[in-house]
């Protein structure tokens, strides 16, 4: 019989957003900050989808947060569900 673990904290959703910047085959990724949680741990740039905005333009302002640039968002490559990790589900864009 599978086993499963209590939920320590209430299930809420997050979705998210990432940008993968490709120039022929170099991928652009970042490092995280040292005064960020992981720090060090590369990342595709994105983030949080605020409540009422639409994941294109939180990308959009994601990158110009992080990168200083300001971007044409192309087609939408795939989406997942990340399955609950401290309480957290992430929707990922």
């Amino acid at each position: 019989t599978p086993r499963t673990l209590p939920m320590l904290f209430p299930l809420s959703c997050q979705t998210v957003t990432a940008a993968i910047i490709r120039s022929g085959d170099l991928v652009l990724v970042t490092r995280r900050a040292a005064d960020q949680k992981l720090p060090g741990a590369w990342e595709f740039s994105g983030g949080k989808v605020e409540p009422g905005e639409a994941v294109r333009d939180a990308l959009v302002r994601e990158l110009r947060e992080e990168l200083g640039i300001e971007a044409r968002i192309g087609d939408e490559i795939d989406v997942h569900d990340v399955h609950p990790i401290f309480g957290m589900k992430w929707k990922c864009r």
